[in-house]
């Protein structure tokens, strides 16, 4: 069977993070890659802060964990090939083939 969301048999981190409010035993993400800047209103900074505080997780496992959903809720909001699209312009350098251009790259 063809998978339109590519995000759907990851962990949830979200219910992971719903558990370390409740303190009862969680799994963190695993954050990596590059760092970069984003800027929050204060009502999401607040948001954050207080998540931040009651779970114990630090601010950036929440984030990433707060992204993973909203990427799981995004692909499934698109059409199948809506999100086919999107994957194979992903997939494209990933597989070293950003050199090949025209049908092949669309």
């Amino acid at each position: 069977m063809k998978r339109k969301n590519p995000f759907e048999t990851q962990i949830s981190y979200v219910a992971e993070l719903k558990k370390a409010l409740n303190n009862e035993p969680n799994i963190k993400p695993r954050p990596g890659g590059k760092q970069f800047s984003v800027r929050f209103v204060t009502e999401i900074e607040d948001q954050l802060n207080t998540i931040e505080n009651i779970s114990g997780w630090a601010k950036n496992d929440i984030i990433l964990a707060l992204v993973l959903r909203g990427l799981y809720d995004f692909y499934d909001l698109l059409t199948f090939e809506e999100a086919a699209a999107l994957i194979k312009k992903l997939a494209i350098p990933l597989l070293g083939f950003e050199h090949i251009q025209g049908e092949h790259n669309d």
